[in-house]
């Protein structure tokens, strides 16, 4: 049984044009949490929404990427589900669709303003089971082991899962702003005091997040799937037919770095699937 169409006036077609023309930097709510390739610009997911849907209709994004459509969903009252074949996506639209209980802030903001600035190069790091790629080369060797002490507080000093999966995508956002086609790596010091300014940047996006949400707001359904198997996957389809797909799909022969970084002279690396604790995408 197929829906009907919802008719649209020429000032929302207007609107919706204008969403597509905009060239505003990325901005609000928890869009700037990381750089996720080929992100479309929010005040496009935002018009689509508002303009083709109500509140409560289900919004679908089958390469949902870094999240865009899913956040706006949520905030717009509509349900919502995101499915992608990279784990990396996944986790980093579900640490920008939680919510963070007050104490969560608080154990976030001391680790990022007294843990991290006491981490030093010079201690023994922790014995890694995965040496991402590359990171081992001069430029970024030090950084390694930054992060790996960085990653290696979360248990001891953040009590929930999602206040520690909230830190790894802070140290996955400066990770990639120090290694990814950086030409000079940062120092020690530089990149602790990163954590630290990105840490509150990002708890002030995830307090944004919360104010717009409702007290009866249903969080996006998140699923890891190649999205001509999103048809079969059975808690999708405990959601019945989509109101409206928003999307941005891959682009045939089109090479882009959606799970690496480059790193020293264009060498690639996986650290992100190793910094957020996730599987490479196609890896089992």
């Amino acid at each position: 049984m197929r829906k009907s169409c919802r008719s649209i006036s020429s000032t929302d077609l207007e609107a919706i044009r204008a969403a597509v023309k905009d060239q505003l930097p990325i901005a609000g709510l928890t869009h700037t949490f990381y750089r996720y390739p080929a992100r479309f610009s929010p005040s496009f997911a935002r018009a689509c929404i508002e303009k083709f849907t109500k509140p409560g209709d289900l919004v679908l994004d089958p390469y949902m990427g870094g999240g865009t459509t899913v956040v706006e969903a949520m905030v717009s009252g509509r349900r919502s589900i995101g499915s992608d074949i990279n784990e990396l996506a996944v986790f980093v639209a579900d640490v920008k669709v939680s919510k963070l209980f007050p104490a969560e802030r608080r154990e976030l903001a001391r680790w990022a303003d007294k843990v991290v600035p006491s981490i030093r190069c010079d201690e023994p790091a922790p014995q890694d089971s995965h040496v991402p790629r590359n990171m081992h080369l001069p430029e970024a060797r030090w950084l390694r082991k930054t992060i790996s002490l960085a990653l290696d507080t979360l248990d001891e000093e953040l009590p929930t899962s999602k206040s520690r999966r909230f830190a790894r995508c802070v140290v996955l956002n400066v990770g990639q702003w120090a290694l990814n086609g950086r030409k000079r790596v940062p120092t020690a010091s530089e990149f602790r005091e990163r954590i630290a300014g990105t840490t509150h940047e990002m708890l002030a996006g995830s307090r944004e997040l919360n104010d717009r949400l409702g007290p009866k707001t249903t969080k996006p359904l998140l699923r890891k799937n190649d999205a001509e198997a999103v048809a079969d996957d059975r808690k999708i389809q405990q959601y019945g037919l989509a109101d409206l797909v928003v999307t941005s799909p891959p682009y045939p022969g089109v090479h882009i770095l959606y799970h690496r970084w480059q790193v020293d002279g264009r060498k690639e690396t996986d650290a992100p699937y190793w910094i957020s604790g996730t599987k490479i995408a196609g890896a089992r």
